[in-house]
């Protein structure tokens, strides 16, 4: 019989427990509940319209955006061109064919044909290309000129190769278009 109060009272001891932390977490929830006026404030904050930046304020002068072009323009270029692989000869040549000069065209085509020659089409061989860093040496309105800094993953077979190299690449403003016109390695 005494134990059975022993256990009746422990029971009524962890219920009085269990009660009190129940009505603690109910204070402090109703304590964090926002107010009718910071509900109201709230819900007015979230019906207006939010601040759209109107970037066709903003005025550029023809010289940065040139720049922009031409910076892109020798990316795209460079990242695509040294792209490829000998399951695909040829298709990054003709990816950025439209941006290349007819001499460029011409040096792309036999730079092609010694590639074709070197790597043979029993073992896979490609190559993927980064450019890391550009730095503009000459820009003009006829022509501009960079270094570019390039990381190339080559895989010949099951065996991979990390190279850092880097190139410069002579592009001519033709109307609003610019054509890659040199392209070496340094």
């Amino acid at each position: 019989m005494i134990k059975n109060m022993d256990l009746s009272r422990r029971q009524i001891i962890i219920i009085g427990i269990a009660a009190v932390i129940l009505v603690l977490v109910v204070a402090l929830i109703l304590l964090w509940q926002p107010t009718s006026d910071e509900q109201s404030k709230l819900s007015e904050d979230l019906k207006t319209e939010p601040q759209v930046f109107d970037s066709a304020s903003v005025k550029t002068d023809e010289t940065s955006k040139d720049l922009l072009a031409l910076r892109l323009a020798a990316r795209n270029f460079t990242e695509r061109y040294l792209s490829f692989s000998n399951q695909n000869w040829g298709e990054n040549i003709e990816a950025v064919r439209i941006n290349m000069t007819k001499q460029m065209q011409e040096a792309a085509d036999s730079e092609l044909q010694k590639v074709r020659e070197f790597y043979n089409a029993d073992n896979f061989y490609g190559v993927s290309t980064k450019v890391l860093a550009e730095r503009v040496t000459l820009n003009d309105k006829q022509g501009g000129e960079l270094e570019l800094e390039v990381q190339k993953v080559e895989k010949v077979g099951s065996k991979q190769n990390i190279i850092y190299k880097k190139y410069k690449i002579g592009l001519l403003k033709n109307n609003e278009t610019w054509l890659v016109n040199t392209f070496r390695e340094m």
